[in-house]
């Protein structure tokens, strides 16, 4: 069977119309029409594909009857975590930002769309004790524009959607990006599960 990431290596069929296909790289179920047609319109994939790592928790939401009990509420905090409106429409349920990863980086994106926020930071051997990051107005996933700061290795402390550059702290520069040869990667932003 071919599906969205390759030719399944291995299929389990969870009911008529609802299987799990696996690939080499990653997998998900497929929901034939007539069952897809049973799945709310707010988080409904249209070609009825549904990958594994976020979006199983729909198909288990709305066959509930087909997974376990533990594996339902799994689900249902995946869903909460990466699908929070389409939680709320489908549910009827309110979410605050500490219920949901997405809620979350939506309100630090909100609150932090006029500053430079870094999106990827590096250890240059050439610069003993700085990081040499690149930052974005806005952060990830925005369209700003692009500085790079210098920041003092013993500073730069990324929280979990990045490390918001201070207005004033640190002076910026337009120099030729640093040979990935003289670099060591510093992760900008650590992810903590919600």
């Amino acid at each position: 069977m071919h599906t969205p990431w390759g030719e399944s290596e291995e299929q389990q069929t969870y009911a008529k119309g609802i299987t799990f296909y696996q690939t080499p790289s990653h997998g998900g179920f497929h929901v034939l029409p007539d069952q897809n047609a049973k799945i709310h319109t707010a988080w409904r994939r249209e070609d009825g594909w549904y990958e594994e790592d976020c979006d199983w928790a729909i198909v288990a939401m709305t066959f509930p009857d087909l997974f376990d009990a533990e594996h339902v509420e799994s689900a249902r905090n995946t869903a909460k975590a990466w699908h929070p409106h389409a939680y709320m429409a489908v549910t009827g349920e309110t979410l605050e930002p500490k219920d949901s990863f997405v809620l979350q980086r939506q309100l630090f994106a909100k609150k932090h769309a006029d500053d430079w926020v870094v999106v990827a930071a590096l250890s240059s051997k050439t610069r003993p004790g700085m990081v040499d990051c690149i930052a974005i107005k806005g952060g990830q996933g925005s369209h700003g524009p692009e500085r790079r700061f210098l920041i003092p290795s013993e500073e730069y402390k990324p929280g979990q959607f990045g490390f918001v550059v201070p207005n004033g702290t640190y002076p910026y520069f337009d120099g030729p990006r640093p040979l990935w040869d003289d670099v060591s990667y510093v992760d900008p932003s650590p992810r903590e599960a919600v």
